[in-house]
């Protein structure tokens, strides 16, 4: 991060090109607030979509100045792995080398139950004094390090979805961020039983499965989540790279199978791997 901040800072735009120093200003305010959520304040960042820019000084580009676009995802849930992968690509198209991005220890020592993490995700806040005198843990991690003073300001996912009991991945572009989250949460039981599946037994006949295939995930589609066979069963068989999962598809899918993802490494803590693999996903 020192060397991202060493080629764009603000101060080396002041020149020009117009309105260079400014944006570079709020896209490294957005990506430090993300870092901070998570290595200063010990909680989950927030789901959404950045769309974020980056002036970068090139002496053989047009006024030896060229412009590196960056669309930045968060998922509301541990996305440690799709946040490290895109800020590498981040990296090498800037310019740092060499281009790696790895977290220190505790970076991602947040509470997941706590109410304060549980909105973060989006869920339901169902005790908002629970554990309200219990010394916070974000006071046990290692102190963060400002690389880029400064908040982050809010910035709204567009594109979002439908109203309704049953609500999908579509809808207007002016929906927000808080009817993704409802609609995410309104579908996490299915998403949560998409995850069961290789700890389902596996007799002849067996009706979960088949509903979950022939009907839940289509259901899913329909509404405009783009959770295709082919991923989800990568999940059900063993895929946990959050990044690996919501590669290729919009961002409001991208979170639905985050949310798949969570819910089986939940059950691979609960309940460990299956004792025997399914041969066959789609009875």
């Amino acid at each position: 991060m020192r060397r991202l901040v060493r080629l764009v800072h603000p101060d080396l735009f002041a020149s020009g090109p117009a309105g260079a120093a400014e944006v570079n200003d709020e896209s490294l305010k957005a990506i430090q607030g993300v870092l901070d959520s998570i290595t200063r304040s010990k909680r989950l960042p927030d789901a959404g979509v950045r769309r974020l820019r980056f002036y970068v000084r090139d002496p053989i580009a047009p006024e030896g100045v060229r412009l590196v676009p960056f669309t930045f995802k968060t998922t509301g849930g541990d996305c440690r792995n799709l946040v490290a992968k895109q800020l590498r690509s981040l990296f090498d198209a800037v310019g740092v080398r060499p281009s790696t991005f790895r977290w220190e220890a505790g970076d991602w020592e947040h509470a997941p139950e706590r109410a304060a993490n549980a909105t973060a995700r989006g869920d339901e806040d169902e005790d908002e004094n629970e554990n309200e005198n219990e010394p916070s843990r974000r006071s046990r991690g290692a102190p963060g390090m400002d690389l880029y003073p400064g908040g982050m300001r809010a910035h709204e996912t567009k594109g979002g979805v439908g109203g309704g009991e049953d609500v999908g991945a579509k809808g207007s572009s002016g929906s927000s961020a808080a009817t993704l989250a409802a609609a995410l949460k309104i579908n996490d039981k299915l998403f949560e039983a998409i995850a069961a599946v290789p700890w389902i037994p596996e007799p002849r006949g067996d009706d979960r499965v088949r509903a979950i295939n022939a009907e839940i995930i289509p259901r899913l589609s329909r509404e405009g989540w783009a959770v295709s066979r082919e991923k989800i069963e990568a999940v059900w068989r063993g895929e946990r790279d959050d990044a690996v999962a919501m590669e290729g598809v919009d961002a409001a899918s991208a979170l639905a199978m985050g949310a798949i993802v969570r819910h089986a490494k939940n059950f691979d803590r609960v309940y460990g791997k299956p004792n025997k693999e399914r041969e066959n996903f789609y009875p």
